[in-house]
């Protein structure tokens, strides 16, 4: 069961929000929304920070420092889905739909775990 006051991120392709949809890469999205999902299901976009792609400091560093529990997205690198699970952030697959799509199902532990989009570990169970 999710706890009370859950640090959500999810990225998303400009402008963000509830509305947008997920971001086809985390490593190729725009923004980063980071939401606090309540127990009963609610939330709140509590920030929003760009995406460097690299430029910058790691992003996968700058995300759990934020007190992230929980990414979710359609596409992730296995080093970068690595680094998560060495975190001890848990990594999701997006559901189509808008961003809400996936907070809603978040919320009853529907959302599949996540695995690399890398090519050389497609089919290989990585997770």
């Amino acid at each position: 069961m999710l706890a009370t006051g859950m640090r959500v991120c999810i990225p998303t392709d400009s402008p963000g929000g509830p509305d947008a949809l997920v971001a086809d890469s985390f490593q190729a999205s725009d923004l980063f929304d980071f939401y606090d999902l309540a127990e009963s299901g609610d939330y709140v976009l509590s920030a929003q920070i760009r995406n460097c792609s690299e430029t910058c400091k790691d992003d996968v560093e700058t995300i759990v420092r934020r007190g992230t529990e929980a990414v979710i997205v359609k596409e992730i690198s296995a080093n970068s889905l690595q680094k998560f699970k060495r975190s001890g952030v848990s990594v999701y697959r997006a559901v189509d739909g808008p961003v809400r799509n996936s907070l809603a199902s978040l919320h009853p532990n529907v959302l599949a775990a996540a695995k690399s989009s890398d090519a050389e570990t497609k089919g290989k169970g990585v997770s």
